[in-house]
């Protein structure tokens, strides 16, 4: 395994460590189980389309084509990273007797911390040329806490280890700004 490969017995007692550390509290609360199912969700193939599919049909009504372009070329090409470092990696996810939640594929790097990361980061890319400096901030803010917080749903429902989702935050982020430039009024986007 490439991560075994690469960061050794560490890295794996870490994993290892806080997986089982969260899935105790997982199993012990309900309220963080639930809450983690409904974090994750926000996270999800299926809502993250919807999310692409609403911004790019707006922006198309609002002759806006090199944004829904940008924003699909940007979605569309962190699937497909996504997917061959899934491949490459070829990591097992956690394995609990009693497991929270099912997911299927490679571990390695969380779909949902990469796809929430390009999406809402987009999002904010795409928007914040309009909005005043506070509410930049907020937003900028609110969408750090909910993508931060569904890498820790995956962690939390067990089918992820920490590495993962680091790595997929990580991914992300290097992903969207490596294609992308906040633009400045009158910029790149208009």
């Amino acid at each position: 395994m490439l991560v075994h490969v690469a960061f050794g017995d560490v890295l794996a007692e870490l994993d290892r460590r806080a997986a089982d550390g969260v899935y105790e509290l997982s199993s012990r609360w309900p309220i963080m189980l639930w809450s983690a199912h409904v974090v994750s969700f926000l996270g999800s193939g299926v809502w993250l389309t919807g999310v692409v599919a609403g911004v790019v049909w707006y922006l198309v009504r609002r002759d806006q084509y090199r944004r829904a372009v940008l924003l699909v070329a940007v979605v569309v090409g962190m699937v497909v990273v996504n997917k061959t470092i899934k491949q490459i990696v070829d990591r097992s996810r956690p394995d609990f007797e009693d497991a929270l939640a099912h997911a299927t594929g490679s571990s390695f790097p969380s779909g949902h911390a990469m796809n929430s990361m390009v999406v809402y980061g987009m999002l904010l890319t795409l928007g914040c040329w309009q909005w005043d400096r506070r509410l930049r901030r907020r937003l900028v803010v609110t969408g750090a806490v909910l993508v931060i917080a569904i890498a820790a749903s995956r962690v939390a429902l067990g089918v992820h280890y920490l590495s993962d989702v680091t790595a997929g935050l990580l991914l992300g982020l290097v992903w969207i700004t490596s294609l992308t430039r906040l633009p400045a009024r009158g910029g790149a986007l208009d």
